[in-house]
């Protein structure tokens, strides 16, 4: 048995070329032993967005996420937790008080997690 950790990095042109970097993305899956084959996907939106955050969790399992909000240091600054329901869970999450900057969402089950880069304007 061994774990298996998989990173992804992705830049995205801004399309109406107002600026150079649009957002970036970073993704992270781990499985602990062989043909475990743990996932999520998260979309998170708008971005660049004024604060408040769609999500939406789509997962192998069903199961209780934490949703995370992490600021550009990597200090925790928000918590939520979210149930999937048939495998998906969609909803809002109010991050308005926050300072304009990069966060980033983490979508952690008990048998993986991923991110996602957004801009606060």
């Amino acid at each position: 048995m061994g774990i298996r950790i998989a990173k992804t990095i992705a830049y995205e042109r801004d399309p109406d070329m107002t600026t150079n970097w649009m957002a970036a993305s970073i993704g992270m899956a781990s499985a602990e032993g062989p043909g475990n084959d743990a996932g999520i996907i998260l979309h998170v939106y708008p971005n660049p967005s004024n604060g408040w955050v769609s999500y939406d969790i789509t997962s192998s399992d069903e199961e209780i996420y934490k949703i995370k909000a992490y600021d550009s240091m990597g200090r925790l600054i928000a918590v939520k937790d979210v149930q999937t329901d048939n495998e998906h869970v969609n909803g809002n999450w109010d991050l308005t008080g926050l300072r304009k900057g990069i966060y980033f969402i983490q979508a952690e089950g008990c048998k993986s997690r991923t991110s996602k880069a957004i801009i606060i304007q």
